[in-house]
Formats: C-alpha cells, sequence, structure tokens
C-alpha cells in the first residue's frame, strides 16, 4: 500500500474512533474541510507540519498515521485500553 493511501486510511479510521467528523478533525488541525476530504481519499499529500497539526487534533503520535492500516484487533484493543482493561498480546489473554 503506497503511503498516500496508509495515511488516508489512518487519518479517516483513527477520525471515526475518536467520533469526529471530518469538518470537526479538519478544524481542530487548522485545515479547511475540503483538504481534508483529499487527505482521507488520499487525492492529496499532506506536508509533514499538517500531518502533525491533524496527528495534534487526533491526539495521537504523528508516527502512527505511517503505521499499517489500523486493524479491527487493534480498536478492540484501543477500547479495552481506554476502559481501564488491557490485553497481553505475547500471551493472549486479557484482564
Amino acid at each position: 500500500m503506497k503511503i498516500c493511501s496508509r495515511v488516508a486510511h489512518n487519518i479517516r479510521d483513527i477520525r471515526h474512533y475518536r467520533g469526529l467528523s471530518q469538518e470537526a478533525l479538519a478544524e481542530n488541525a487548522g485545515v479547511s474541510r475540503g483538504y481534508m476530504g483529499k487527505l482521507e481519499n488520499a487525492k492529496h499529500s499532506a506536508t509533514l507540519v499538517k500531518l502533525e497539526q491533524i496527528a495534534i487534533a487526533l491526539e495521537i503520535d504523528p508516527l502512527i498515521l505511517l503505521l499499517p492500516r489500523w486493524h479491527e484487533r487493534d480498536r478492540l484493543i484501543a477500547f479495552l485500553n481506554k476502559q481501564g482493561g488491557y490485553i497481553d498480546l505475547f500471551q493472549g489473554r486479557s484482564a
């Protein structure tokens, strides 16, 4: 998967996970909604400065936007961690 597509998927997936509209994320990141739409559809590539602004608005480390796409397992882990639980990935157990 190309970097632009990976970033696009991650922005969209994490925005949905955070419960933000595209407009709200764009406003929080200091970009237009149109710009955000083009990023999420991999029709535009962002500068590092813009990626950092978006990451701050999503409350994540900017590197997360470059990682392989967020999968369902990662969403479950994030949800459980947010609820105070944790998953031991090495033992396959949850607490």
